[in-house]
C-alpha cells in the first residue's frame, strides 16, 4: 500500500482514477480483483462519478469461468453489480453478446 502512495506510482494512480471517473464505459478484462489498491481506485472513481452528478459507468467484466463467479468477485471487490459479464474470456468475448450490449449501452443515472 505504501508504494502506491509514493511517487511515481501515486501519479499513475491519480491519472488512472481521473480517467476512470471521466469514462462512461468501463471494461475490466482478465482481472481477478486481487489487487486492493486497484480495487480501491475503481471504487473511488465509481463514487466520484455519481457524487459529481454523472451516471455510474456501464461496467463489463470479462473473465474465464462462470458468469456467476465473475459477478460475485466484482461485487465483493467493487461493491457494485456489473452491468454485463462474460466468462468466455478473450478473444471470444469481443464477439459475444455482452460486449455488443455494453458497446450499445448508455449509462443511466
Amino acid at each position: 500500500r505504501a508504494a502506491v502512495l509514493a511517487w511515481p506510482f501515486s501519479l499513475a494512480y491519480a491519472i488512472f482514477e481521473a480517467r476512470l471517473t471521466a469514462s462512461s464505459h468501463w471494461l475490466v478484462g482478465g482481472y481477478g480483483f486481487g489487487d486492493a489498491p486497484v480495487n480501491a481506485a475503481l471504487r473511488r472513481s465509481y463514487r466520484a462519478r455519481v457524487a459529481g452528478g454523472l451516471p455510474p459507468p456501464c461496467l463489463l467484466v470479462i473473465g474465464s469461468g462462470s458468469n456467476r463467479s465473475i459477478d460475485r468477485a466484482t461485487r465483493d471487490a467493487l461493491r457494485v453489480k456489473p452491468d454485463f459479464v462474460d466468462g468466455s474470456g478473450f478473444p471470444s468475448a469481443s464477439s459475444g453478446q455482452p460486449f455488443a450490449d455494453w458497446c450499445a449501452a448508455s449509462p443511466t443515472a
